[in-house]
């Protein structure tokens, strides 16, 4: 899946660019997700006509990195319950169980929604 693969890419670039190693793994993984969702959930225009998805990251030194996805979408996001031999159905759960916190609102427009989540850094460690 490209979207999925760009996410990833951009995520671990900027990551990277800003020093911020210690969210790579988990940031990563949620940008994965969020994209995967999006084009699989997401999907507002035929087939063979693009989707629109924009990833933003913010990072906000020593407090918060800040993952926002918006697609066309006006679809909740929610997580699901899915069986155990399911092969799919856990990709918001996992982005619930990494995030500080996450949540969605419908664009302005009306047009999409945008998902965000906050991953903080871990506290620095006490030399002893």
């Amino acid at each position: 899946m490209r979207a999925a693969s760009a996410a990833r890419r951009f995520a671990a670039a900027k990551l990277d660019e800003w020093g911020c190693a210690e969210l790579e793994d988990n940031a990563v993984l949620i940008c994965s997700e969020l994209a995967t969702n999006a084009v699989v959930h997401g999907r507002t225009k035929s087939e063979g006509h693009p989707e629109h998805i924009c990833l933003d990251l913010t990072w906000r030194p020593g407090n918060a990195l800040i993952i926002q996805l918006e697609d066309n979408s006006t679809a909740q996001p929610t997580p699901r319950d899915p069986a155990p031999s399911a092969q799919s159905g856990r990709g918001l759960g996992l982005v619930a169980s990494l995030a500080d916190q996450w949540s969605f609102w419908p664009n302005r427009d009306g047009n999409g929604k945008r998902v965000w989540v906050c991953l903080r850094p871990p506290p620095p460690s006490k030399a002893g």
